[in-house]
């Protein structure tokens, strides 16, 4: 039996985002033991899975709590309370998903025959060995560089390459039994039309204006939908608000569920309108169509994975931004109820959508990929750098398309970057000959250099960088070697 751990103590939807990762595991090995280690209160997702054999909660906002108290000791004990049983195990895998930095220390502690994602090392480094892991790091400083859905970078950290075609979240009979008890004690009509809408954003940049949701929902309510209401405590005025101008069709439980419960109630709907959501994955997970409404974040990487759901994209020529606020959020207002609607109920945008608008496919490799549905729709992804950097990871990439103009500039700027690595190399093959750091100092200063490039030359330096911090300097004729090793590997 493999004994496999597999860290991800984020938010809820990256915590969803990682279930084919689980079923990839379960499917290759049926013997294995899948133990997934999420922050305490994130686990809904992984409740009842035939994959998951284990859920590991850790409080790691209890802990931080205290730790700056008197009782800071009690926080200290509970971390090793946790950690301690963990580090007993011998794990054959360790698969960390996450990119927060104390999940490396964690890693640390723990032991296992492999490791994949980053870790903290004993001699002060933090270290990412395996290739997708570097890719998946990446990312963030070249998103023009990248065309894969994040399911998809996690799926290859872990070497899954099949799944059942969403992230499929495991809702009991009795946890829908329960649900539609609910919605019949509001007043709804099972046998009717359900659309649920997801009100409220983790922040205020994935937040669908008020008005918007109320104008889909009149427009829906004359069609004969019966629209449900989803969302935290903090967002139950909000929600009210809706109920009270939609008018009769309408019905919340804002602030009334766990969110267990809401994944239960959702899966019961026909659809779901949403912002970048953690019940939009939940919701794609369940086999229910989702109106996803995006703005600051990014689709390819985080869009409602599956098959056929709908994607609607902002307007804003600084998407996605990346803003957890925006003093404007031109993104949201510019994507119509209208819009919304008539991919509701006539599967098409309409003549002027206002937006871009996409459908999510998944490929003949179970790679989710976006289709642009709207004529020039914004493109998340560069071609011809995506040609290059998936091909350096995985040889039978191919693109579609005619981007040879394209393709040749990214090699220009790709080659022109490399020949600053040359540099890079002679002067530590330099220094090993002649033991002289002015040519460490050179080629420090070469490095920093590397920040001119923008483009594809961000995402090479990226992998480079990764690499070499990962680097131990205490045996230093080591580390140089190791670094020289880096750069030649490029």
């Amino acid at each position: 039996m493999n004994n496999i751990l597999v860290l991800m103590p984020n938010n809820l939807g990256d915590v969803i985002m990682t279930i084919p990762v689980l079923e990839g595991i379960k499917a290759d090995n049926k013997d294995s033991y899948i133990s997934f280690l999420v922050e305490s209160g994130f686990e809904a997702g992984l409740e009842n899975l035939p994959f998951c054999d284990e859920i590991i909660a850790f409080p790691r906002k209890s802990i931080r709590d205290i730790l700056n108290t008197v009782q800071w000791k009690e926080a200290v004990e509970s971390v090793n309370s946790i950690t301690g049983e963990i580090a007993l195990t011998d794990f054959d895998r360790i698969i960390n998903l996450c990119q927060h930095e104390y999940v490396s220390f964690l890693v640390l502690l723990m032991k296992g025959k492999a490791v994949s994602g980053r870790y903290f090392c004993r001699e002060g480094t933090s270290v990412v060995e395996d290739a997708w892991s570097q890719y998946l790091y990446a990312i963030p400083f070249s998103r023009k560089s990248n065309n894969l859905h994040a399911v998809d970078v996690y799926r290859r950290i872990a070497g899954v390459k099949t799944h059942s075609g969403r992230c499929t979240v495991n809702i009991s009979g009795q946890e829908k039994k329960s649900a539609a008890t609910a919605l019949i004690g509001k007043g709804m009509d099972l046998s009717g039309k359900i659309m649920a809408f997801q009100c409220g954003a983790a922040f205020g940049s994935k937040v669908w204006p008020l008005e918007h949701f109320i104008a889909l929902g009149k427009l829906l309510a004359k069609q004969g939908w019966q629209i449900l209401v989803t969302g935290s405590p903090q967002e139950a005025c909000r929600a009210y608000n809706m109920k009270k101008e939609i008018g009769r069709n309408c019905f919340t439980v804002a602030g009334e569920t766990s969110f267990r419960q809401s994944m239960a109630l959702c899966s019961l709907a026909q659809g779901c309108v949403t912002g970048d959501t953690a019940l939009m994955h939940s919701a794609a997970g369940s086999g229910v169509s989702v109106y996803a409404l995006f703005g600051a974040t990014n689709p390819v990487e985080t869009g409602p994975y599956g098959n056929g759901h709908w994607v609607f994209s902002a307007a804003c020529k600084e998407r996605p931004c990346f803003k957890t606020q925006c003093d404007n959020c031109i993104c949201m207002k510019s994507i119509l109820p209208q819009t919304v609607f008539n991919c509701i109920t006539d599967n098409n945008p309409g003549a002027y959508p206002g937006c871009d608008v996409y459908k999510t496919v998944l490929e003949k490799n179970c790679d989710y990929k976006l289709v642009p549905v709207t004529p020039n729709a914004f493109g998340y992804w560069n071609p011809s750098y995506t040609y290059l950097t998936r091909n350096a990871f995985e040889a039978e990439y191919y693109c579609t398309g005619n981007h040879e103009d394209e393709f040749a500039a990214a090699e220009k700027e790709t080659m022109d970057w490399l020949a600053v690595v040359d540099k890079m190399k002679i002067k530590l093959e330099n220094y090993l000959i002649t033991k002289n750091t002015t040519a460490l100092k050179e080629f420090e200063l070469i490095k920093i250099s590397l920040s001119r490039f923008t483009g594809i030359g961000e995402f090479w330096a990226a992998i480079l960088n990764i690499r070499l911090n990962g680097i131990s300097l205490i045996d230093p004729h080591s580390g140089i070697e190791k670094s020289l090793d880096s750069c030649k590997a490029i």
